[in-house]
């Protein structure tokens, strides 16, 4: 059920070339953090561009305000948002360039899942879109790949969340970026396990992932019978 799955299988099916630097042989045995399904066999990577990327280096902090008492957790990113990712993500986002997608899942296989984490006790909530971005770009970028995260670590996606429109995160500042997304998420349910995993394409500030936090949060106390919540951030890229 992965979107696209087989039009990215498809080519590999053959021997072909690292979809980065296009020259070197892929390494076709690829040695899955997850489950050894015969996607996850798939290579998109050769040995050089896998070993010139920084992979899990880029951490960004994130507050859990919760009885007034303050928490600090470190959101972890596959990459750093500078090349050849950055330029990735662009391309796949606002170029919808689809032929960028098995990069990006290769960074997403890079993501060690959270200690103690599994299906029954844990679910992923992705920052969703917004219906007037959704309209514009005709797909949504972050769905789609929560999909390919969901399917590595084999644990389920959370749907019960909207968002509201608001102005563009990109230029803005953090302080302007929280204030942006304040109060631009809620919830039509609730999560019934206590890990919570929240995920984004890109992690700047940490300010869209901290919104949605907090209203998963404010929600909650409307509901005190819910689990008390453990909660992870992950991203593709930060910076």
């Amino acid at each position: 059920q992965l979107p696209f799955a087989m039009a990215v299988a498809r080519p590999k099916l053959l021997p072909t070339h690292c979809y980065l630097c296009q020259i070197h042989p892929l390494v076709q045995a690829n040695k899955s953090k997850s489950h050894t399904h015969w996607f996850n066999q798939l290579a998109f990577l050769c040995e050089n561009c896998h070993a010139t990327l920084a992979w899990q280096q880029s951490q960004f902090p994130l507050e859990i305000v919760e009885n007034n008492q303050i928490t600090v957790i470190n959101g972890v990113a596959s990459s750093f948002y500078q090349f050849p990712y950055q330029q990735i993500i662009r391309d796949f986002k606002n170029s919808h360039q689809l032929d960028k997608l098995p990069l990006l899942i290769h960074a997403i296989r890079q993501l060690d899942k959270p200690a103690h984490c599994h299906a029954q006790n844990s679910v992923i909530v992705a920052v969703p879109t917004t219906i007037k971005r959704l309209t514009q770009r005709g797909f949504d970028p972050v769905t789609l790949l929560v999909q390919y995260l969901s399917f590595h670590w084999q644990i389920p996606v959370f749907t019960g969340i909207i968002r509201e429109d608001r102005q563009k995160q990109q230029g803005l500042t953090r302080e302007q970026r929280l204030i942006n997304t304040q109060n631009a998420f809620y919830f039509t349910e609730l999560p019934r396990v206590p890990n919570v995993i929240v995920f984004d394409d890109v992690a700047t500030t940490g300010a869209t992932l901290q919104s949605l936090i907090d209203s998963l949060l404010n929600t909650q106390c409307q509901s005190p019978s819910n689990p008390a919540y453990i909660f992870h951030a992950r991203a593709v890229a930060h910076g």
